[in-house]
């Protein structure tokens, strides 16, 4: 099945950084405890060659990392905490954010997940998750403000070589596609019978896809060149044309097997950036797919900001040190 996520896009990567935390505490609590190999009174972690890799070298690169990181989401957060005005909204985003942690660290530990959770919030200098997401609602505001205001300079690019396009789809579900069963051709019949008797691909995606996708009409959202999707979905769906429905898309993957119907909702550029739908599904993903095109963008907003705001560093040795971590020049 084609996982998508509906809504909140920002959510996803707030988890990633508090697991992230997670896993490097548990390396930090245990390291020197477990036995292995050493070398001139040193833990060796790994070998090449005649070459060692000592833990207390790669610990000690892990430690400074994590400083400068530790620096970069604090000067982020305080960035964004002046240049964001907290509105209701965000306040409901926050929220929405914060359960949606939860539900992670829940899946995992269901009974010392909200001790995990305050434990990993402490070591990044937090002491509530709901602070926690607010700040970062505000840094993910703070980057999608720049990138609607400069949408042209950085979409266009991606539009003209990426074939950008929304796309929505109708999944009937198999056991193996290369042969349905009596009961899943009953059902494509159903699907074709729909589009005779003239109802709308929203309409029938709703009423017999077997994607989580049908609740909004089969859509997918934004997709191109460089969406995560089954090879003979993408390659159909780079082919159509903008109203056009292909014929079914037998797909045989490691996840799931079925046939697809898949139509393009829309290929004009701007009218992808305004695509409106429920959960914002399109726009994120244009946000998301500039982010992937330029890999220092989030970065430079951080930076332009702070210029625009006039902020001042203790002294020159740690704005330098901030600024070679962000990659980043005056």
């Amino acid at each position: 099945m084609i996982e998508i996520l509906k809504k909140q896009w920002f959510v996803v990567l707030i988890a990633v950084i508090l697991i992230s935390f997670a896993v490097f505490s548990i390396w930090d609590t245990n390291k020197g405890k477990l036995k292995g190999k050493t070398a001139d009174g040193k833990d060796v972690i790994a070998s090449v060659a005649d070459q060692n890799v000592f833990a207390d070298d790669v610990f000690a690169q892990l430690k400074s990392q994590s400083a400068d990181a530790l620096m970069f989401q604090a000067f982020k957060d305080a960035v964004a905490d002046e240049a964001i005005e907290t509105t209701s909204e965000i306040k409901e985003d926050a929220s929405t954010q914060a359960n949606a942690i939860e539900e992670n660290f829940k899946a995992s530990d269901a009974t010392n997940y909200k001790t995990n959770i305050q434990s990993q919030l402490e070591k990044m200098g937090y002491s509530d998750l709901n602070d926690y997401c607010l700040k970062s609602v505000k840094v993910q505001k703070l980057y999608t403000d720049y990138m609607d205001a400069h949408m042209e300079e950085l979409f266009k690019p991606i539009y003209d070589k990426k074939k950008s396009r929304v796309v929505a789809h109708i999944l009937i579900k198999m056991d193996n596609s290369a042969s349905p069963s009596d009961a899943e051709k009953e059902k494509v019949k159903k699907v074709e019978d729909a589009f005779k008797n003239g109802k709308t691909f929203e309409e029938i995606a709703k009423e017999f896809s077997d994607d989580s996708s049908a609740t909004l009409g089969g859509l997918i959202g934004y997709v191109d060149e460089d969406s995560s999707l089954v090879e003979e979905f993408k390659k159909t769906a780079m082919g159509l044309k903008k109203g056009e429905v292909s014929d079914w898309v037998k797909v045989a993957s490691t996840n799931y097997q079925g046939w697809h119907k898949i139509v393009v909702l829309e290929t004009e550029k701007d009218a992808i950036v305004k695509y409106e739908d429920e959960n914002e599904m399109v726009k994120n993903g244009v946000y998301q797919a500039i982010m992937n095109a330029n890999t220092n963008l989030q970065m430079d907003i951080v930076w332009e900001k702070s210029k625009e705001l006039d902020v001042t560093f203790a002294n020159d040795d740690v704005k330098k040190q901030l600024m070679d971590y962000m990659k980043v020049k005056e």
